[in-house]
Order: C-alpha cells, then sequence, then structure tokens
C-alpha cells in the first residue's frame, strides 16, 4: 500500500513538472516603485528629468554659467565646460515670461547659474569656507541641498538689449551685506534696478531671498526632486 502511495505520488510530481516546463506564465504588468524621485541611471535625455536646454528656447537670453569659468568667487572652474543652462520646465516657461516682459522694458535676462548637479554643492561649500569661514553660508548646505539642484533656481541680472549688463549694487556671489535686497547704501540706479528685476520675477512666480539679490526660487520649487545627475549626462 506505501509503495503504492509513492508511485502515485512520483506520477503527479512529473506531471505537474511537465505541465508547467510547456505552459505559457503570464508576466505581472503591476510594476513595484520604491520612490517617487528615483532618476532612472541609464537616461541621457533632459527630458526624462524635466530639465530644459535653456539655449533651445525661443528667447533672448544672455547664458553667461559662471561656474563653467574661473570668472567667479573662487577663481577656479568648477562645472565642465560642456555645462548648459538647464530648469525644470514649468520654471523656464516662467523665466522666459519675465524675460518677455523685461525685454519690453529695454532689458535681458542674463544668467550665471541654474541647474546646478548636487554633487557640485559640496565643492562650492567648500571653496567658499576655505576662502572665508564667514562666508560659507551664503552656500547653501549639500546635505539638505539647493533649490538650484532641483533645477528650479537662477542668478541672473539684467543686461541691456545688446547684452551689456546695467548697473548693479554688486557683482555675482558678492558675499556681504551690499548683496542683500535690503541694502540702501548703494546708489538710487542701482537700488531701482534691482527692484525692478526683483519685482518683475515676483510678479511671474518666483521669490526672492534676503541675502542676494540675484537669486530667485520658483514659488512651486519643492515639488520638484533633489537631483545629482551631471551635465555630461544630459548633454546631446
Amino acid at each position: 500500500m506505501k509503495t503504492k502511495i509513492i508511485i502515485c505520488v512520483l506520477i503527479l510530481v512529473i506531471s505537474l513538472t511537465f505541465y508547467f516546463n510547456n505552459k505559457e506564465i503570464p508576466i505581472s504588468n503591476i510594476t513595484i516603485s520604491y520612490a517617487d524621485s528615483v532618476i532612472p541611471k541609464n537616461s541621457t535625455n533632459e527630458g526624462d528629468y524635466g530639465l530644459i536646454d535653456l539655449n533651445t528656447l525661443p528667447t533672448n537670453f544672455v547664458i553667461d554659467l559662471r561656474y563653467a569659468t574661473e570668472n567667479n568667487f573662487a577663481g577656479k572652474q568648477f562645472y565642465p565646460k560642456i555645462a548648459k543652462a538647464y530648469l525644470q520646465e514649468s520654471t523656464a516657461e516662467k523665466l522666459m515670461a519675465a524675460n518677455e516682459e523685461l525685454y519690453q522694458l529695454g532689458y535681458r535676462i542674463k544668467i550665471w547659474d541654474a541647474y546646478r548637479p548636487r554633487r557640485y554643492q559640496y565643492d562650492l561649500r567648500k571653496a567658499a569656507n576655505e576662502i572665508n569661514p564667514k562666508t560659507e553660508g551664503y552656500i547653501a548646505n549639500p546635505i539638505t541641498g539647493s533649490h538650484h539642484n532641483r533645477g528650479t533656481t537662477v542668478d541672473i541680472t539684467l543686461t541691456d538689449l545688446e547684452g551689456r549688463e546695467i548697473d548693479m549694487p554688486t557683482g555675482f556671489d558678492h558675499f556681504g551685506k551690499e548683496s542683500s535686497i535690503n541694502y540702501t547704501g548703494c546708489t538710487k540706479t542701482q537700488m531701482e534696478n534691482r527692484e525692478l528685476l526683483g519685482k518683475i520675477m515676483e510678479k511671474h512666480g518666483f521669490r526672492r531671498i534676503e541675502s542676494e539679490w540675484w537669486h530667485f526660487d520658483d514659488v512651486d520649487c519643492r515639488n520638484y526632486p533633489l537631483l545629482d545627475i551631471d551635465f555630461i549626462d544630459l548633454y546631446e
């Protein structure tokens, strides 16, 4: 009796094995996401990250990425030469709208910095600390990240229609009280130019920060994740 049971079990196992080896088993179409902000590593198209190359837009920005040159507070190049100015699409649209209004007034927006891969936040913070520990606070802590890392922030000034910078209270990355949007020790013209830029940018969906007149955050910046996609991975 025991032998018959063993034989029956063996026959059943063999039959099931044959059945499943010859049956097409459908693949589940359920995708499990463990983090909404995870960026695919095998993509090289800026569109996959929501970032737009500002050079491709139908507008007349002046672009001078200071951190891709040695013309910055540290006197050294941080970004690779191939770096371009990228922003989230909705942020870029707001900046275009601001630029169009300013153009009607005889000005153009000049972009000093836009999207910044998070890895460079560490380099900038370190450089600022080495120059003067008191200036380190002007560079956002890379641990918590900068809104630049989201592609939703720009550092800008104004030029005339020929691309010549107009008079502002300070230059880019001036780490001092003169950079504050509340500073009154500058000339009347400098103050008016600073406030014109601030007024138009706020009108089109940006907010200012107290310490840097050139820095503007998209009001919706926190809707986007911190990114560390290097420029080479966005380059086409």
